[in-house]
C-alpha cells in the first residue's frame, strides 16, 4: 500500500465527504459515488509514492474545473500504470516526466482546446466579466481618491459682501433697529398678511380696531419710514443659535421682509381711517410711509425684498386710487403732487423692475461648497454633495445620508463640473434677466423657462444640473409682477392728474393727451399692446383701464367671472391682467380660447368682485 493510500485522512470516508465528492447526477438516483474525490482515486491507484504525489501536483497546478481534473488524475494514473507494468521503476518514471508545472501548464492548454464552445464562451464571458469588475473597482478607487483629495476654497462670504453696504451706514442713520423694536412690541396681526385690507372685506371691523388700539405701533412703523436708509444687517444662524462666519447664503435670514410687509398693513388700514375721518395730513403721511418703506425693502436687493416693494407699491396705489374716487376732496393738491412725484420717481422711476442679484449669489455659493475648485473656475463634486443639499431642507429625489459620500465616485462622471454648471446657470439667468425686460406687450413664452422645463423633465439632466433643478427657481411670474404693478402704478399716476384737471377745469379732460404736459410728462402705454393707456367717459364718470390678457378692446367691460371655464377661484382684475401669450388666428376659434378671460382689466376706480 502506498503512503498515499495510507495517509488518507479517515474522516474522507465518512457520508458527508462521500456525499460531497459524488456528481448531482448520481446523486439524483440516489447513489454515493465519491467519483470527484482525487485524493481517494490516487490513493485507490496505489501508484507508489513519488508517483502518486507528482500526479497529485500536476492535476492541481492544472487549475481546472473538477470534473476535467478527474480526467486528468485519472489519465496520469493510466499512463505511469502503464511504464510500471513496462517495467520501469517510479524513478525513472518521475525523471522522464518533467517539471510538473511544464506538464500542468500543457495539459490545461490541451483540455482547454477540447471544451465545448458554449464552455469556451461562457469562460470567456466570465472572464470579461471579472475584468470589468475589476476595472470597475479601480476606476471607483481613482475617482474616490480625486474627489476626497481635490482641494475646496470658499472665496467668497457672500453674507459679509451684501452687508457691506450696510454696514458703511452708521448705526444712527438706519432705520432697521426702529422697525424691529416695534415689530417686538406688535402683538399678531389678526388676519392673514397676504391679504388686501379695505373698507368692505370681511376682516375690516377687526382690523379697524385692532388699528386704533395700537396707534403707538403705527407711530413707531411711520417714524422708521423717516430715516433716509434701512441698514438692515443680514444673518444666519447655527443650529445653536449662535452667528455663523460665512454661512449658506440661501439659509440668510430675511426677518426685514416680514416686517415691512406687516408696516405696510398698518399704513393701508390708516390711511383709509384718515380718509374717513377727513385728515388729509394722517393720510398723506400714511401714503408717504408706504413707499418709503418700499425703498426700503429695495435696499435689501435680494428678489424677496424686491417684491416686498413692489407690494407695497400697489399698497399705495390701490388705497390712493380708492381716495381718488371715494374721497376725491380729502386730499389736496400740493399732497396729490407730491404723492405723484413720490410714485413716479420710487425706485429710481421708469419701469419697475425685480433684481436677479441674490439668485446669482445664491447659486454661486452652492458652487463653492459643492465643488472642488481647481484655481481656473472648475472643479469636481464635493464627496458630501448630496448629503449637503439634503441637508439644505430642499426636497431633493436623490440619497443623502451617511452613504451618500460612498456613492458619490459612481456618481460624480454623470454630473456636470463647476464650470459646466456655472455657465449653464449664467446662460439661463442671462435670458431670466432679458426677458425681465421686455414690456407685456413685447413677451412671448419664456425661452428660460422652458429649458428649466426641460432640464428638469428628466432624471439624468436633472441630476447632472443638481444645484440647478434644486435650488434655481422659475423667475417668470417674479418679472411679470413688475409688470403689473409698472401698470397699476402708471394708471394712479393718471388717475391723480385726472383729479386735478378736474378739480382746475370742473370737468374731465376729453382726451388723456390734454393731461400733457402741466400734468403728465406723457401719456403712459398700456402693457399689453403698447398703445396709450385706455381713457372714456362713462355716465359722467372717467374710466381708465388696459385691454388686458385677451388683447381686444372691450370699452372697459370688465371681466365676467362666470363666463370663464373652468370657473376660477380670482377676482375679475386678476383674471384680466395675469399674462399668457398673444393668441393666434390657429387658435383662437378653439375650445382652449376661453382660457383668455373676455374683457379688459380695469385700472381706475378700481373693480373688486
Amino acid at each position: 500500500m502506498s503512503a498515499v493510500a495510507t495517509n488518507r485522512p479517515a474522516s474522507r470516508d465518512r457520508l458527508i465527504f462521500r456525499v460531497l465528492y459524488t456528481p448531482l447526477f448520481d446523486l439524483a438516483r440516489g447513489r454515493v459515488r465519491p467519483k470527484m474525490d482525487i485524493q481517494r482515486l490516487i490513493a485507490d491507484a496505489d501508484l507508489p509514492e513519488p508517483l502518486a504525489r507528482l500526479t497529485l501536483e500536476v492535476v492541481r497546478r492544472t487549475r481546472l474545473c473538477v470534473f476535467e481534473r478527474v480526467d486528468v488524475a485519472a489519465e496520469l494514473i493510466d499512463h505511469f500504470q502503464e511504464g510500471l507494468d513496462a517495467g520501469a521503476s517510479s524513478t525513472d518514471l518521475v525523471d522522464r516526466f518533467g517539471n510538473p508545472r511544464d506538464a500542468a501548464r500543457l495539459i490545461r492548454r490541451a483540455k482547454k482546446r477540447t471544451r465545448p464552445f458554449v464552455w469556451r464562451a461562457l469562460d470567456t464571458f466570465g472572464r470579461g466579466v471579472l475584468l470589468l469588475i475589476t476595472l470597475c473597482i479601480l476606476l471607483y478607487v481613482v475617482q474616490a481618491i480625486r474627489l476626497h483629495t481635490a482641494s475646496q476654497v470658499l472665496q467668497h462670504n457672500y453674507l459679509r459682501e451684501w452687508n457691506a453696504l450696510a454696514l458703511a451706514i452708521p448705526e444712527a442713520e438706519r432705520a432697521w433697529p426702529l422697525y424691529h423694536a416695534a415689530s417686538i412690541a406688535a402683538p399678531k396681526w389678526p388676519t392673514h398678511r397676504g391679504s388686501d385690507p379695505h373698507p368692505g372685506s370681511i376682516h375690516w371691523p377687526k382690523l379697524t380696531a385692532f388699528v386704533t388700539e395700537h396707534t403707538d405701533i403705527l407711530d413707531q412703523y411711520r417714524a422708521a419710514t423717516t430715516v433716509a436708509s434701512l441698514g438692515a444687517i443680514l444673518t444666519s444662524t447655527q443650529p445653536t443659535g449662535e452667528p455663523e462666519e460665512n454661512p449658506v447664503f440661501l439659509t440668510v435670514l430675511l426677518p426685514q421682509a416680514t416686517v415691512l410687509r406687516e408696516a405696510g398693513q398698518y399704513f393701508v388700514v390708516d390711511t383709509y381711517l384718515a380718509a374717513q375721518a377727513g385728515d388729509a395730513d394722517r393720510a398723506a403721511s400714511n401714503l408717504t410711509a408706504l413707499l418709503r418703506a418700499a425703498e426700503h425693502a429695495y435696499e435689501i436687493r435680494l428678489l424677496i425684498s424686491d417684491l416686498i416693494g413692489l407690494r407695497l407699491i400697489n399698497q399705495a396705489c390701490v388705497v390712493l386710487d380708492d381716495l381718488l374716487a371715494d374721497h376725491p376732496d380729502v386730499l389736496s393738491d400740493s399732497q396729490l403732487v407730491d404723492l405723484s412725484h413720490r410714485l413716479a420717481t420710487v425706485n429710481g422711476g421708469g419701469d419697475l423692475r425685480v433684481r436677479f442679484d441674490s439668485e446669482h449669489a445664491v447659486v454661486n455659493d452652492l458652487l463653492q461648497r459643492l465643488y472642488s475648485d481647481d484655481g481656473h473656475g472648475d472643479g469636481l463634486p464635493r464627496p458630501d454633495m448630496l448629503s449637503t443639499v439634503a441637508g439644505s431642507g430642499s426636497i431633493a429625489p436623490f440619497p443623502g445620508g451617511r452613504w451618500s459620500s460612498y456613492l458619490m465616485p459612481v456618481l460624480s462622471p454623470a454630473m456636470a463640473t463647476r464650470r459646466e454648471v456655472a455657465d449653464k446657470f449664467d446662460r439661463l439667468l442671462s435670458r431670466c434677466e432679458l426677458e425681465s425686460r421686455q414690456t407685456l406687450w413685447q413677451r412671448q413664452p419664456s425661452v428660460a423657462e422652458r429649458e428649466l422645463d426641460a432640464l428638469k423633465s428628466t432624471r439624468f439632466e436633472q441630476f447632472r444640473y443638481l444645484p440647478i433643478s434644486i435650488f434655481m427657481p422659475s423667475l417668470v411670474n417674479a418679472s411679470l409682477s413688475a409688470e403689473y404693478v409698472t401698470q397699476r402704478r402708471d394708471a394712479t399716476l393718471v388717475a391723480v392728474a385726472l383729479q386735478l384737471h378736474h378739480r382746475r377745469h370742473d370737468a374731465w379732460p376729453a382726451t388723456l393727451d390734454d393731461l400733457v404736459p402741466h400734468l403728465l410728462p406723457h401719456v403712459p402705454p398700456d402693457r399689453y399692446d403698447g398703445q396709450a393707456i385706455k381713457y372714456r367717459i362713462v355716465d359722467g364718470q372717467p374710466l381708465l383701464y388696459s385691454i388686458g390678457v385677451d388683447r381686444d378692446d372691450d370699452s372697459g367691460r370688465a371681466v365676467d367671472l362666470s363666463t370663464l371655464r373652468p370657473v376660477r377661484r380670482t377676482s375679475s382684475t386678476r383674471a384680466a391682467r395675469t399674462w399668457l401669450p398673444p393668441k393666434d388666428e390657429k387658435t383662437a376659434h378653439l375650445r382652449t380660447a376661453p382660457r383668455y378671460p373676455d374683457g379688459d382689466w380695469v385700472l381706475w376706480p378700481i373693480v373688486r368682485d
